[in-house]
């Protein structure tokens, strides 16, 4: 990820410690769709995808394996994940500097891996330039 900043949150916006402001974006994620990377975030080029929080979980008692990914079939973001064999397991990860983030341009893409899937949950991000 490079470099670690300095981040302060003032009211719903990143403050990082060289001046740059970035406001604070919300997404809900809701997919079902298994062995196939599905967009959860459209790349904005020239800027990277920063994930603050993740909180997801799952709809069905199965185990299930998650991948984020920085493009459909690109760099893989964080390391693959077993979410639990229990219909309503939760995730829920948040970091000031950032769990991952994509490469500039491109988005962001979750990858699940089982039978009958489906995750839901949100995803708080910033827009890095």
């Amino acid at each position: 990820m490079g470099a670690q900043r300095d981040v302060t949150n003032i009211g719903g916006v990143n403050h990082l410690a060289d001046g740059l402001m970035l406001p604070i974006k919300f997404k809900n994620l809701d997919t079902a769709i298994a062995d196939e990377a599905t967009a959860v975030i459209v790349g904005v080029t020239g800027k990277k995808l920063r994930v603050m929080k993740l909180w997801m979980q799952t709809a069905v008692a199965d185990a299930l394996g998650v991948k984020f990914e920085s493009a459909a079939g690109g760099t893989a973001l964080a390391s693959f994940q077993t979410i639990a064999a229990a219909a309503g397991s939760v995730v829920d990860a948040e970091s000031q500097f950032g769990l991952f983030e994509t490469a500039a341009g491109e988005g962001l893409f979750v990858d699940l891996t089982g039978t009958s899937q489906r995750i839901t949950g949100f995803i708080v991000y910033v827009e890095v330039p």
